[in-house]
């Protein structure tokens, strides 16, 4: 009776902790100066969509493999390039 009402709200939660990473990540993007790398946790999470929109506007994301791995996102400098590592 009250399982489709659970794996909405679990649903949800799991929805809202994704949109909460991704907004984050985004308000680090636009006040990194001076940082090119911005690294996150290997259990933070994001949606496909939100990293391939990340990879088309020239942020570069590498994934964490293993657990103790991070999440890097290379950001491009003023004029594009990313020799700044």
């Amino acid at each position: 009776m009250y399982d489709e009402s659970i794996n909405y709200a679990l649903s949800m939660r799991r929805h809202n902790t994704i949109r909460a990473n991704e907004e984050t990540l985004l308000t680090d993007i636009q006040f990194a100066v001076g940082c090119n790398v911005i690294e996150r946790n290997s259990t933070k999470k994001y949606s496909e969509e939100f990293l391939e929109a990340l990879g088309d506007n020239g942020v570069i994301v590498v994934t964490p493999e293993q657990k103790a791995d991070k999440w890097i996102f290379r950001l491009p400098d003023e004029e594009g390039n990313y020799d700044n590592y």
